[in-house]
């Protein structure tokens, strides 16, 4: 459900309740009449900051810059690595030559902007 249909829910809950009830629940209802209202001046809204990524876009950036990362740095395997992403958390499986190259895998994705937070607990260490 996103903000819109809640704020459908609360404005259809507020009618119902200005109404006087539900005949559904055996409530009285009240038919609306005739709403005088005066004029009021708005001013214009603030101009907004554009909206942000949808989540699977933005998990998608993060994958490829995670994995190019990965890719990038000498000291480690990329090709033996999977790399997943789930809103904004990057899980990596596969195998590392040594704990210091599973650390250091950590920190690389970890460095991508835009990543909460890094899981490596599936990363193998082969001696």
């Amino acid at each position: 459900m996103n903000r819109a249909d809640i704020r459908m829910l609360s404005v259809t809950a507020a009618t119902v309740a200005l109404l006087g009830g539900c005949q559904q629940y055996g409530q009285p209802t009240m038919e609306p009449g005739p709403v005088e209202t005066e004029p009021v001046e708005t001013e214009p809204a603030p101009e907004r900051a554009p909206a942000p990524e949808p989540a699977n876009a933005t998990d998608r950036r993060i994958h490829d810059e995670v994995h190019a990362a990965l890719r990038r740095a000498p000291d480690i395997d990329a090709s033996q690595l999977r790399v997943v992403v789930d809103q904004r958390v990057v899980r990596i499986s596969g195998a590392a030559d040594s704990l210091a190259a599973k650390d250091r895998i950590h920190a690389v994705a970890h460095s991508v902007s835009g990543v909460e937070s890094v899981i490596v607990d599936d990363v193998e260490v082969s001696y």
